[in-house]
């Protein structure tokens, strides 16, 4: 089954490339505004443009996964065009499309899914207090703002002792956890959104149902993707300062998450 899904998310994605239009659209949102809230501090003013990119990113997502929804109904029934070269759809209007019909849905489940994240959090910050013993050293290191000045950074990691650097490893491997529990754990939330067309909690629950519902391949459906995006993410960061490498790693991203959410897609519909 997921050998099928993933050959068959290709061929949509080689078919349909124009949806990485889409996805390099958010990834341009991401890179200009992201940055601006690094290391700012939380104030009266900050607030409203929070909210702001907070409620852009939701309404994007509803467009975009609309679109990857309508290129998969474009197989079963080709869209009209007065097209003579029948060159695939460009998806900027699926895109607008899906912004007006599911914006709500997905504003709704985007506050959610910050509750689940601050649940998240809880839990992960019991989780370290109860397995891990920070040293002061660190706290100190972390106020005084080390971890912002890469050279301070090195110089302060290479001074630490093996007790030390095993309680850097530990928070490490526990904070990975916590990452792929909840990306995990909301893999299947927008398609949902999308095809049950049904309050923001229940959709929740069913793609949690569809997950349950075959669990060793969601694992390894969510593993393999993100162990790939991980390798490109790492290589894009590790040659930051060459253009064009970090140019080619962001390209080929964006087809990978294409290929990504065509195959989440296709899983939906095999797990109905």
């Amino acid at each position: 089954m997921l050998i099928d899904i993933l050959k068959e998310a290709l061929r949509l994605m080689k078919k349909n490339l124009n949806l990485t239009q889409l996805i390099f659209f958010f990834f341009i949102i991401l890179t200009i505004f992201a940055p601006v809230f690094v290391g700012v501090k939380i104030n009266a003013r900050i607030i409203p443009m929070l909210i702001m990119f907070f409620a852009s990113i939701c309404v994007v997502l509803a467009g975009i996964f609309f679109a990857f929804k309508k290129s998969l109904e474009y197989e079963i029934s080709p869209p009209k065009t007065n097209n003579p070269y029948d060159l695939p759809p460009l998806y900027f209007a699926e895109f607008f499309q899906g912004v007006g019909k599911y914006a709500k849905e997905f504003l709704l489940a985007g506050i959610f899914v910050l509750f689940i994240l601050f649940l998240t959090g809880f839990c992960y910050h019991l989780t370290i207090n109860h397995f891990v013993e920070i040293p002061q050293k660190f706290i100190d290191a972390s106020s005084s703002g080390i971890i912002n000045d890469n050279s301070k950074l090195i110089e302060f990691i290479s001074s630490l002792t093996p007790k030390e650097r095993s309680c850097i490893e530990k928070i490490g491997i526990i904070t990975l956890g916590y990452m792929m529990l909840f990306g995990f754990l909301t893999m299947l939330y927008p398609i949902a959104l999308i095809y049950e067309k049904k309050n923001f909690l229940i959709s929740f629950f069913i793609s949690l149902k569809k997950l349950i519902k075959n669990l060793p391949i969601s694992i390894v459906l969510f593993l393999f993707f993100n162990f790939i995006i991980a390798i490109l993410g790492g290589l894009s960061a590790a040659f930051v300062d060459n253009i064009f490498i970090s140019v080619f790693c962001i390209l080929l991203q964006c087809y990978l998450y294409v290929w990504y959410i065509l195959a989440l897609f296709l899983y939906y519909e095999k797990t109905k």
